[in-house]
């Protein structure tokens, strides 16, 4: 699967894809490119989780940060 993401810029983190994109329309190509690599594969991206963000950062992938009040 990863070897036919050559358009998109794509980071995989474990089953997560994040594609970086200048502009939302490749924001949305990107995510159209990877589901349907991902359906070569007889995967589907899970829709209640994937979604198209601004300004997010590769740490939000992978980092938690929980403020607790005392």
């Amino acid at each position: 699967m990863d070897r036919s993401l050559l358009g998109p810029r794509v980071v995989r983190f474990a089953d997560n894809y994040c594609a970086f994109t200048e502009t939302p329309e490749r924001a949305e190509e990107a995510f159209w490119h990877i589901s349907e690599a991902m359906n070569g594969v007889r995967l589907r991206p899970n829709m209640d989780k994937s979604r198209i963000r601004r300004h997010a950062n590769a740490e939000d992938l992978f980092l938690t940060v929980v403020v607790k009040s005392n």
